[in-house]
């Protein structure tokens, strides 16, 4: 049975590790809405998706987090004489399921995670393959979600 037939984006239903979970992706996470034209884009819409990502050095933190919503995939990135970063990538269904479960802990990204799921909502509603063509009236409230999501985090940045 795969995650979509059980409806399930977590591995345990321990409320500290759900509450461990928001504080690290509240802390170290990255909350994103990407967009991609396809380079042969003849009568192909342009893409966007939902991505969560954990980025840091410390592996074991990065193990838990997979295990704990049984998701997504960790790579590891390698810079010179840098230490290396262990990266927890989620995206699509399973960044809403995880967001989706974590918001009633969540404090920092809390506003970045509700538009998160919104856009999730958006783009559910209309994606049923890929690359299909979208009206322009459902790009734009996907464009405008992801330009939304922006500002706060520029707003954030900014009164930091």
């Amino acid at each position: 049975m795969n995650r979509r037939e059980r409806n399930s984006f977590v591995a345990t239903t321990d409320q500290s590790d759900l509450a461990w979970s928001a504080g690290i992706i509240d802390g170290e996470g990255c909350i994103a809405i990407k967009t991609h034209m396809p380079k042969s884009h003849q009568g192909l819409t342009r893409w966007f998706g939902l991505v969560l990502a954990v980025k840091m050095i410390h592996r074991p933190t990065i193990v838990r987090l997979q295990s704990i919503f049984d998701c997504g995939t960790i790579q590891i990135e390698r810079r010179g004489r840098l230490r290396t970063m262990y990266r927890w990538h989620v995206s699509a269904r399973d960044a809403a399921g995880v967001l989706m479960t974590v918001l009633p802990y969540m404090c920092t990204k809390y506003d970045e995670a509700v538009l998160a799921l919104q856009f999730a909502e958006a783009n559910k509603r209309t994606v049923q393959g890929r690359h299909r063509i979208v009206s322009p009236s459902v790009t734009a409230v996907r464009l405008g979600l992801m330009e939304e999501l922006a500002a706060l985090k520029r707003r954030r940045w900014e009164a930091a």
